[in-house]
Order: C-alpha cells, then structure tokens, then sequence
C-alpha cells in the first residue's frame, strides 16, 4: 500500500513539473513573438516617419521653386504677389513652416525653414561669440559671461579651466553625470549638458543655432 502511495507521488509530481515546463516553453515562445512583433512595429513606424518626412522636405521645396518663379514673374507661377525679386524668400520661414496629418496609419510632419545664413554654426562659437548670443537674447551680462566661459571649456581640447568656467572636476563635484567632452559638439540638444545652462536659457539660444 505504501509502495503504492509512493508511486503515486511520484507520478503527481513529475505531471507537476512536465506542466512547469511546458509553461515556461510556452511563455518563451511568447515573450520572442512579442519582440519580433515589436522589432516589425517599430520598423514600420521607422518607415512611416521617413515617408513623412520626405513629404515634408518634398513639399518645402516645391513651394520654394514656385515662391521664386513667382518673385521672378514667371507665366501662370502665381503662387504669391508682391515678392521682393531681390529676396524672395525674405518670408519664407513665417510662409513654408507649417505642420501637416497625413491620414490615419501614416502620422504627419511638421517642417520649420529658417535662413541658414541667419544662424551660428556651432563649429565657429567662440567665448566672445556666446557671449554676445547670450546677451543678445536678453540674458544677464554675468550669467552670460559665466556660461560663455563654460559653453568654451566644454568644447576646448583641454582641461584648463577658465576663470569662471568649468571642466570634468567641477561636474563630478556637481554630482553631473556628463561631464566635458572636449571637442566639437555632438549636436546643438548637447548645450543642455554645460553647467550653468538652464531649460529657458536653451529654448533662447537653441533657434539661433545649427549644427553644421
């Protein structure tokens, strides 16, 4: 009788563990159907903001050929009166920025044009040049003396500090996570990572600037 028991157990057991196992094969599978579903959705959604994008870049610059044959009087351009033939594009930032939906599946964009040659490049910054941006968009002198000196001892090639700049020491001692890269930006979203520099500052400077 107790054999008999015994044998039962085991038997109940096994059936308990073969169950285990089964499940766990069965969540695994799931969990790698779920990744490749979600690697296909976020290639798609990949896809569909590149096509957007093209849209936006595509219809910008058809406007532009137009606003230009129109500012140069070309039969039927029609597209807007009374261009300044010597600068058509004079308006061009305020006429072209705009955002548009595609349609339901194929999202949208939003397309902002600005006259590169009204911007800074943030390759030709130097001290004087962001301290001059800063003031120029209504900063105080000190704290733009001060942040101009940081914004140059982020980007320069060594660790000598200015006299009221910052370098590596000082965002350690700050408890920064990133500290000076000491060269060329990576992009103009990097100017967040200076000391000194605020989220009001940045939307400030950040229109003024590109990165090229």
């Amino acid at each position: 009788m107790l054999r008999r028991r015994t044998e039962s157990g085991f038997a109940l057991l096994a059936t308990l563990w073969l169950i285990v196992a089964i499940s766990a094969v069965g969540l695994e599978i799931a969990l790698q159907a779920k990744d490749r579903r979600q690697v296909a959705m976020n290639i798609s959604e990949r896809g569909q903001a590149s096509a957007a994008a093209n849209a936006g870049i595509a219809t910008v610059q058809s406007r532009l050929g137009r606003m230009m044959a129109s500012a140069g009087g070309a039969p039927g351009s029609g597209y807007i009166a009374n261009l300044d033939p010597e600068d058509p594009l004079e308006f061009a930032d305020s006429l072209l920025s705009e955002t548009q939906f595609l349609g339901p599946g194929l999202g949208g964009y939003t397309v902002y044009v600005k006259d590169a040659g009204a911007l800074l490049s943030v390759y030709m910054m130097t001290e004087d040049r962001w301290r001059g941006l800063l003031q120029g968009v209504g900063v105080d002198y000190g704290v733009a003396d001060q942040l101009a000196q940081a914004l140059t001892d982020w980007t320069d090639f060594d660790n000598d500090k200015k006299a009221r700049g910052a370098e590596r020491d000082d965002y350690l001692a700050a408890g920064r996570l990133v500290t000076p890269s000491n060269a060329p930006l990576g992009s103009v979203a990097e100017l967040k990572d200076v000391m000194g520099m605020t989220p009001d500052i940045y939307s400030r400077i950040s229109p003024y600037i590109m990165f090229g």
